[in-house]
């Protein structure tokens, strides 16, 4: 009978309110602390285990690749395309048909993707994206014409899949494996994704004047498919990871204003980042320069970005100030816009060496505000309210990939209309505007969302909230009449005390509704 009762007494118990994703009641106490301090913590140690140092070589060396793929193609294939036939804008459909292929897949990954499996995904990825670049190289043997475009398409447009897989794939797994140092290890990674931007138009021009059109892309191809290969042994099996097959909520994740503010901002940003790379070739071409000297002024703007992502990542882990980051890296990239044009009003002399200076700080600030996006992004969603689970880790890598993918297409795609519409400095001020505009929606929202530094309030407008014994009577009835579980009256309005005896397994009461002062809590039964 006193077994009876300590069991009655402990379902009681059981019935708890949660807030920010608690489940366990030995945790009740933590859901009344301050509001600032809810974020979660992305401190700690940052000295990584066997495993995390396995990981991060695997996934810096296949963003080295995938990079060097994406940029190989710059400095060879527009002049190999004309001779199959295709046209100025049918070339740059075909560059930018990459990223557009990114932008619808990588949320649909980035859903199913705790179904599939993170470990499958990602090596599978890289081993679509491999076998495409060995196939784009074997273009210059198709009949020129609509046979010659619709096998770039195709092909090009695979390898996007494959490429947004391994993309969406190992951002999850670095949220999961590398929980304290989310921001640094993200922008360490930066450093080989800048390195392969950097080198991979001057290793395409190589190895095309020694092989011809089809070397280039063997050998970034072959290389990836032992990189692909060796995966199968390098990368564990991660029974727990594999173990989370529930897939992350978009509409939640989208109902959070903070979300819109971090995905838009990217998208400007990724836009402007990319703006430069199909239009600053003609502006230094008037300086009399040679190709060699041209590659070394995207040379700098390459390396100013990979110093620029670890020691911004390093920062936002210690500092967790990932919205002041942002905000000052699109500041300061606005202005360097307006500087490299230049703006008229500024009446700036065009001088090779403010063209590079300015350039360079557009790389350094866009990369102090691109690459703390992810990490503030994840600590926005958990904040508020969502599982700090693979399935919230995914949405937030394939919406994450999906808005830097379509600035990707937007940034080069755009710049090339402006500037053949007007010219490269107003092309570059509309840009440095959009900068700015971005960097103020972020300072707006800030103030509002974390009260003027008063405590950051919960934005979502999927919430889950307290219901009183009643209610829960009614919505309990109303979705099973077979239950067999009861509600006692209780004296308490608020109060709930069901017989717990009888369920079978643990149910989960969620309503949406507006948010308003209430918490965001949720009813365990």
């Amino acid at each position: 009978m006193e077994n009876k009762e300590g069991e009655d007494e402990h379902d009681r118990q059981s019935i708890v309110c949660v807030q920010n994703g608690i489940t366990n009641v030995d945790d009740e106490s933590s859901a009344n602390q301050d509001a600032s301090s809810t974020d979660i913590d992305f401190k700690g140690s940052t000295s990584m285990t066997r495993e995390q140092k396995i990981l991060f070589i695997t996934f810096g060396l296949t963003n080295l690749m995938n990079e060097m793929t994406f940029s190989i193609l710059a400095p060879f294939f527009p002049a190999e395309a004309g001779k199959q036939g295709a046209s100025n804008a049918q070339i740059g459909l075909i560059f930018g048909f990459y990223a557009l292929v990114q932008f619808f897949t990588a949320p649909i990954i980035g859903k199913f993707l705790p179904t599939i499996g993170c470990r499958f995904m990602f090596i599978a990825g890289c081993f679509i994206s491999s076998g495409c670049n060995i196939l784009f190289g074997c273009l210059d043997r198709v009949e020129p014409g609509t046979q010659f475009l619709v096998f770039s398409f195709v092909i090009r447009g695979v390898e996007a899949i494959g490429a947004a897989s391994s993309m969406t794939a190992f951002m999850a797994i670095v949220a999961n494996k590398f929980p304290n140092s989310v921001g640094q290890t993200m922008g360490n990674i930066e450093i080989f994704s800048g390195v392969g931007l950097t080198i991979g138009p001057f290793a395409g021009g190589v190895l095309y004047q020694l092989g011809g059109f089809i070397l280039p892309f063997v050998t970034l191809g072959g290389i990836s498919i032992v990189l692909s290969l060796s995966l199968l042994f390098i990368i564990p099996v991660d029974n727990n990871l594999s173990e989370q097959k529930k897939t992350g909520s978009f509409i939640q994740l989208m109902s959070i204003p903070g979300t819109w503010v971090g995905v838009l901002s990217l998208f400007i940003g990724t836009a402007a980042l990319t703006f430069v790379e199909p239009t600053l070739s003609t502006v230094l071409q008037q300086y009399n320069l040679t190709p060699t000297q041209i590659g070394l002024v995207f040379l700098l703007m390459g390396f100013g970005y990979a110093v620029t992502a670890p020691t911004v990542g390093w920062i936002a882990d210690k500092r967790k100030n990932t919205r002041t980051l942002l905000a000052f890296g699109y500041i300061v990239a606005g202005i360097a816009y307006l500087i490299v044009g230049p703006w008229p009003v500024l009446h700036l002399p065009n001088k090779l060496y403010i063209i590079c200076i300015g350039v360079v700080l557009i790389y350094v600030a866009l990369g102090c505000a691109i690459t703390p996006t992810y990490q503030d992004l994840l600590v926005t969603v958990l904040h508020n309210g969502m599982p700090d689970d693979l399935s919230t880790h995914t949405v937030v890598s394939g919406m994450f990939n999906s808005a830097f993918s379509l600035g990707s297409f937007f940034g080069p795609t755009m710049g090339g209309l402006l500037v053949q519409k007007f010219d490269f400095a107003i092309s570059s001020s509309l840009f440095g505007a959009l900068n700015l505009i971005s960097a103020a929606c972020i300072i707006l929202f800030s103030l509002w969302e974390f009260r003027c530094g008063k405590g950051r309030r919960k934005t979502m407008y999927v919430a889950r909230f307290r219901v009183t014994a009643e209610e829960t009577k009614s919505l309990l009835n109303s979705e099973d009449d077979n239950t067999d579980s009861s509600i006692s009256d209780s004296k308490d309005e608020n109060e709930i005390e069901p017989s717990l005896s009888s369920l079978t397994s643990e149910r989960e009461l969620q309503i949406n509704i507006p948010p308003d002062d209430r918490e965001p809590l949720l009813i365990n039964l």
